[in-house]
């Protein structure tokens, strides 16, 4: 069961009575609650206590003020907070007018607290989501800046769809030039001696459907007129089933031995919600209400639905519990919160977050049961994308020709690329959770140390490659070697997080 208990609503009403009422029934279910009487107050109010609110509850008429949905719209530009819509209005184009701003939860004012306090939750789970969504997109990005190699994306037909800054320099074209481009018009790339023409790093990694890379005596021609010493590697982007769908071509100019920081990451849209299904059912299961977003989402009218057993006609499959299991929960804690599969009319699965609710009589008696949907077929989608952005990001980051390490504030290892495994010996499952000390020799470690809490406090995001001095490194089999190094610093969570990029410096690799 998701806990609220002790959250903090800011209710927008303009009408008094049903505010108190409103904020009554919603104390009753555990929530701090601030009432407020319209869109100017919430916005004075928000001014000097934002950080002590967790949820808003708009109503979207608000008298002759600001609307609810222009305040909605004052407050997202300055906070990042979930609302929730509280309406007498079920037109189509008044909730599609909401969702245009904000996509948590959409409730008719006569639904009862049971719904309100249902879509609370889902509001608040789908918000916490978003926003851990948003942290590792942010970690992962960050990572991605960190390194200092020019980063072109290209789709299976070798047409750009994504450059960093780095490329832009290296390759005289910008993004907004360069995107739909074939990468043979963008990097023109020549033998430094012969100077006949190199085939393209992307058609390689095509035709072998495997990482690549180009030989030495490789030169970039600039559209700028300038010329590029450069090292790079291709490597295939495939999906979710393995199909190779673009490349990613990652290269540096090795003349100037430079480095630049940029991002490139594919991420999704966050999804848009609909409306809720609320349907009701006895104690034998047989369907006592249905609202229509249950026929929208189910493809069965109410006329159909009204009287029908919900296990046959939804034939809800809970995934990791029973449904003996979960009646029972329910009849001990009072309600149900979890991911089911529910069959609609057309014989298709449909994703549901469901929040079922024990229905009691006035004597306190069981009576039956409401169950609360949301259609999440979407999210879970946007999920799976998400997971394939971070599988094409961390390809991207096994193909960085140095080594990239990150740790936490106790300086205990969290990320070890390929590139750190060839250059420290160790396998990054040997090396998680430990230490950083364990690459570096005994007599660096304490000043080491020193210098990366100097770093955490300065608020400086990142330094440069050769900014920490000279530095030495220890492969696992005790030799030491010459490291030239950046970092960088992010808070996620609440917590430093910090990115070390190495390159190796030994003379015979020099």
């Amino acid at each position: 069961m998701y806990i609220t208990t002790g959250k903090s609503i800011l209710l927008v009403e303009d009408e008094a009575i049903l505010g108190l009422l409103e904020k009554g029934l919603l104390e009753r279910e555990g929530y701090k609650v601030f009432h407020v009487l319209s869109g100017e107050e919430a916005l004075d109010y928000l001014k000097l206590e934002k950080s002590n609110i967790d949820l808003i509850l708009m109503d979207i008429d608000l008298g002759s003020g600001l609307d609810g949905t222009e305040t909605a719209r004052q407050i997202l530009f300055e906070l990042s907070i979930p609302i929730v819509f509280l309406s007498s209005h079920t037109e189509r184009e008044v909730v599609q007018k909401t969702e245009e701003i904000t996509s948590y939860g959409y409730v008719v004012k006569d639904s009862g607290i049971t719904v309100l306090d249902a879509s609370i939750k889902m509001a608040f789970k789908l918000f916490e989501a978003n926003e851990h969504t948003k942290s590792q997109k942010e970690h992962l990005e960050t990572i991605l800046s960190s390194i200092g190699d020019a980063v072109i994306a290209t789709d299976r037909m070798g047409k750009i769809v994504n450059m960093n800054p780095v490329a832009e320099k290296l390759t005289g074209w910008n993004f907004r030039e360069a995107n739909g481009e074939d990468l043979r018009r963008v990097l023109k790339i020549v033998h430094s001696y012969t100077r006949e023409a190199i085939e393209s790093p992307v058609d390689k990694v095509l035709r072998t459907d495997q990482i690549v890379e180009l030989g030495n005596h490789t030169v970039l021609l600039s559209k700028t007129g300038n010329e590029y010493q450069i090292s790079d590697s291709g490597s295939p982007i495939k999906n979710s089933s393995g199909s190779t769908v673009g490349v990613v071509l990652v290269f540096r100019d090795v003349s100037e031995d430079y480095k630049f920081q940029e991002k490139i990451t594919k991420q999704a849209n966050m999804l848009n919600n609909i409306t809720d299904s609320v349907v009701g059912t006895n104690l034998d299961l047989t369907i006592t209400y249905w609202n229509k977003a249950a026929e929208r989402i189910y493809g069965w009218t109410e006329e159909e639905a009204i009287g029908k057993n919900s296990k046959d006609l939804l034939q809800t499959n809970f995934l990791e519990v029973t449904r003996e299991e979960v009646l029972e929960k329910i009849h001990k804690e009072g309600s149900y919160f979890g991911e089911v599969l529910q069959k609609d009319k057309f014989g298709n699965y449909v994703n549901i977050e469901v929040n079922s609710i024990l229905l009691k009589n006035d004597r306190s008696e069981p009576i039956g049961y409401i169950a609360v949907g949301r259609d999440i077929s979407e999210r879970l989608s946007y999920l799976r994308q998400i997971q394939k952005s971070e599988s094409t990001l961390t390809q991207i980051l096994d193909t960085a020709m140095d080594a990239i390490i990150s740790i936490d504030e106790g300086k205990s290892i969290i990320l070890f690329n390929k590139a750190a495994e060839h250059m420290f010996g160790y396998k990054s499952e040997d090396v998680m959770g430990k230490n950083l000390d364990i690459l570096i020799p005994l007599r660096f470690r304490p000043n080491h140390s020193d210098s990366i809490d100097r770093f955490a406090k300065t608020g400086v995001s990142q330094r440069s490659m050769g900014s920490l001095g000279k530095i030495s490194g220890i492969r696992k089999s005790g030799n030491e070697f010459p490291v030239e190094a950046s970092i960088s610093q992010i808070n996620l969570n609440g917590e430093k997080i910090f990115t070390v990029i190495l390159r190796d410096r030994s003379p015979n690799l020099a």
